[in-house]
């Protein structure tokens, strides 16, 4: 594992949480588990900001868990970029504060 990051949480399921085919790693179920507990909900609705940015880091650590345990160095995939997630998934409709969200990420 590499320094710094914690274990990827167990998988919950019969799946493998990624599988390589040459230079791309498909990851799998990449959630907010740590320690036995998920953050889940929208912000705005059942979530502070600050939790909804805690859930994030949470599942950001993970995927960086998993690529990690693939075999991929961390720097080389932060240049290379992640996937954009969509905002209305994470936001509850009205949430007046997700425009300064968005900004502040």
């Amino acid at each position: 594992m590499a320094a710094g990051l914690n274990a990827p949480p167990d998988p919950v399921g019969l799946y493998e949480p990624f599988t390589r085919h040459g230079e791309l790693v498909f990851v799998s179920a990449i959630s907010s588990a740590r320690d036995g507990a998920m953050i889940t909900g929208k912000v705005g609705r059942d979530l502070t900001l600050e939790d909804g940015r805690e859930a994030a880091r949470r599942a950001a650590d993970n995927l960086l868990a998993v690529l990690a345990q693939a075999g991929e160095e961390v720097p080389t995939v932060l240049d290379d970029g992640l996937p954009a997630v969509d905002r209305d998934e994470v936001w509850a409709a009205g949430f007046e504060s997700r425009e300064s969200a968005t900004k502040a990420m």
